[in-house]
């Protein structure tokens, strides 16, 4: 039920930080992040528990844009820190349930004959399959599954890989300035032993090019590795030129080979050419 409905499907609401990381990096300019500044509250411009979403385990947004606006240098390493610590706690959840501790019921049983089949499905699970699981569990997976339970946390990837907010949770379009892939491998993907960081992303108000700082790390003591950077997460941004070593050098393509030589880093700034090619799912191999 649409409480503030106006006209149509449009409604008043308070700020989501997820909807305003989406608004930031369709623009990048720094009118947006000041209005983030301004509507989102001050503790969710950290990194923080509380900013959460938990089920798609996103909702750094505005932390994130204030890296991207200079006002959160320790961000990469703050999200780091937070997504190894949600990967502990969803496998301490996981194996507590196992114990048979309870969780969130969430939509609970509406009659006593669902309640029966709920109490015998945990009966059986536990008889035949040995599975201790409390009856709140048993239903939970019965709703959700893992929902609630992935392990996995993908959030300090995009946001720090390239240089994206998470995907708005129930079909949100993914949306990203970069996108990697192994060239020796062929596949999608950073090189084994290859590290990136994108860091501040800006509009250049002379070209109207946004230039992305990057950092790039081989961390193999004796091996090459080949990496494709493409431009946007379907390959709908032109890679215009690169700022290496102080030489701007051309590309002027949608994907940029490099190369990095052992134990090596370096430090670039690509410049790129917004939604200029059709979206695809073409790799570059």
């Amino acid at each position: 039920v649409r409480f503030r409905q106006t006209e149509g499907w449009y409604e008043y609401g308070t700020g989501n930080p997820a909807h305003w990381g989406h608004i930031f990096t369709a623009t990048f300019l720094p009118e947006d992040a000041r209005l983030t500044a301004r509507i989102i509250p001050k503790p969710l411009h950290r990194v923080t528990k509380a900013a959460v979403s938990k089920k798609y385990k996103g909702g750094q947004d505005a932390a994130f844009i204030a890296y991207q606006s200079g006002k959160y240098p320790t961000f990469p390493e703050d999200i780091l820190r937070h997504s190894i610590e949600q990967f502990k706690l969803q496998q301490e959840i996981l194996a507590g349930e196992k114990e048979g501790k309870p969780a969130p019921y969430g939509y609970r049983p509406d009659t006593e004959r669902q309640w029966a089949q709920l109490k015998a499905i945990t009966r059986e699970l536990r008889d035949k399959w040995g599975l201790n699981l409390h009856e709140s569990v048993a239903h939970s997976y019965h709703q959700t599954y893992l929902l609630y339970r992935t392990p996995l946390s993908a959030e300090a990837m995009v946001n720090l890989t390239m240089g994206a907010a998470m995907p708005i949770y129930n079909g949100g379009l993914f949306s990203a300035t970069f996108r990697h892939f192994d060239a020796q491998r062929k596949r999608p993907g950073l090189p084994e032993n290859v590290a990136v960081l994108v860091g501040r992303q800006s509009i250049c108000p002379d070209t109207g090019l946004l230039q992305a700082e990057l950092t790039l790390c081989n961390l193999h003591t004796s091996q090459k590795r080949e990496l494709i950077i493409q431009g946007g997460a379907y390959g709908e941004h032109e890679i215009d030129a690169i700022l290496l070593h102080g030489d701007r050098l051309p590309v002027g393509s949608r994907w940029m080979h490099l190369s990095l030589t052992p134990y090596s880093l370096e430090k670039l700034v690509v410049f790129l050419r917004r939604q200029v090619f059709a979206p695809t799912l073409e790799v570059p191999f």
